[in-house]
């Protein structure tokens, strides 16, 4: 009699948490021994031995330990974010597919039997948020360079709850009133906004491109922001990038920069893309940003290969001939090539033979025949920045007014305001006689 006593009181002593485990791994259990079953039923007056039935006990068990610990640990990564904001979730195998039915979730809010019954221990391995439910909207970015340059860009607004993926790159999440899907940079820059009619991945494990196996982190525990207009604003800023980085269109790098995963690019790939960055007037900084997330990424050699390149005084960027031999591919590739139709003086090979059409704000730093004006542009740059030079060092050093200090960055500071200027027009030799006209 004391026993069971004892016995209802422990029960009645059990937590909400306790219960609640305790409820899930018997919904596992039962989910588990179905499918165990299923495996016998084909058999007609099946005889097993004691160890046997011992053995097949045994695997029972540990399949539905695991069970329950990888639906606990996906919900754990989720649950917070459900009852903060109200999401909806999916699960998904190690590729990333649902592999049951979720289009009811995109417009019914889930109970927590919902959630328990769309988890299969067999296949799945990571959870998701279906995206344009609750608000939820999803800045996809799959290359980490334009992350970190869009961060750079929206500061403060990109601070929201953001998850770093397998393959390095970043999911930024945001509330908004009416969250829309848009692809149009899925393919020149593998950034994709998501809303209704999407998920993305929120937490656990995937197969990666080369087979290993990939997990989900978190990279800023943030609270995810409302903003209506980072979206649209994100839009037209990667317009502008992809303006940027032309380049990454020709059919001789896009596969290796933006269709791959992971960056695993050749050493003549390298410099390819790092003769032409220098040329157009990228500085360290960018040329850094952008090969960081190669898989042997070294910042000492990249700095090495920087500077030797940037002491080429005949530089040009390579000729589609040269890329086609260094790369071994074949010319067939070159059809409808964007290169082709890019014009402007020192930009691969002159196809067309004219020269690029200047937007009227660049007209004050060109003659009517095309020809660059350094002391124009110095003149604009000598307005925004306090410079001085160093007659003996020939060092450029620029007034700092947040610290009230004169910095050794004038090169840098110049070479930074020359492409902001010129964007897309900007050459090395136009920002190497800008500065030229600065020192004096």
């Amino acid at each position: 009699m004391r026993t069971m006593k004892m016995r209802t009181k422990q029960k009645r002593d059990l937590s909400a948490e306790e219960a609640a485990r305790k409820a899930r791994l018997e919904l596992l259990n039962e989910l588990v021994m179905e499918r165990m079953l299923r495996r016998f039923q084909p058999v007609r007056h099946m005889v097993m031995t004691g160890k046997q039935v011992e053995q097949t006990i045994r695997e029972f068990v540990d399949v539905a330990r695991r069970a329950a610990g990888t639906y606990d640990t996906l919900m754990a990564a989720v649950q917070p974010l459900r009852a903060a904001y109200g999401f909806n979730i999916l699960f998904a195998d190690e590729s990333k597919l649902p592999r049951r039915s979720w289009k009811e979730w995109q417009t019914s809010p889930q109970t927590s039997d919902d959630v328990r019954r769309l988890f299969d221990s067999d296949v799945h391995t990571c959870v998701g948020l279906i995206c344009g439910f609750a608000r939820l909207q999803v800045i996809d970015f799959d290359r980490g360079w334009i992350y970190r340059l869009w961060r750079r860009r929206f500061t403060e607004r990109a601070e929201t709850r953001t998850i770093a993926t397998p393959h390095n790159g970043m999911h930024a999440y945001f509330l908004a009133s009416k969250p829309a899907t848009d692809d149009r940079f899925k393919e020149t820059l593998a950034t994709e906004v998501k809303g209704s009619g999407r998920y993305v991945v929120a937490a656990g494990k995937l197969r990666r491109e080369d087979g290993s196996i990939g997990e989900y982190r978190v990279e800023d525990d943030a609270a995810v922001r409302a903003d209506d207009n980072i979206t649209d604003e994100t839009l037209k800023w990667l317009a502008e990038l992809r303006q940027r980085y032309h380049f990454l269109q020709w059919k001789c790098l896009h596969p290796i920069y933006l269709e791959k995963k992971i960056l695993e690019p050749s050493h003549d790939a390298r410099l390819i893309v790092a003769a032409q960055m220098v040329h157009e007037g990228f500085t360290d900084e960018e040329i850094h940003n952008f090969f960081r997330d190669a898989t042997d990424y070294r910042e000492d050699v990249t700095q090495q290969q920087i500077a030797a390149t940037r002491k080429n005084e005949d530089l040009r960027p390579w000729r589609c001939q040269t890329i086609l031999d260094r790369l071994g591919l074949d010319a067939k590739i070159c059809r409808a090539c964007s290169r082709k139709h890019e014009i402007g003086e020192g930009v691969g090979e002159r196809i067309e033979g004219r020269r690029a059409v200047l937007p009227p704000a660049l007209a004050e730093y060109f003659t009517d025949k095309g020809k660059f004006i350094p002391e124009a542009l110095a003149a604009r740059i000598l307005k925004e920045y306090s410079l001085v030079t160093f007659r003996d060092t020939r060092e450029v050093y620029c007034y700092d007014p947040a610290t009230g200090v004169w910095k050794p960055n004038g090169d840098t500071v110049v070479h930074a305001a020359a492409q902001r200027i010129l964007g897309e027009h900007t050459k090395k030799h136009y920002v190497d006689e800008t500065l030229h006209c600065i020192r004096g």
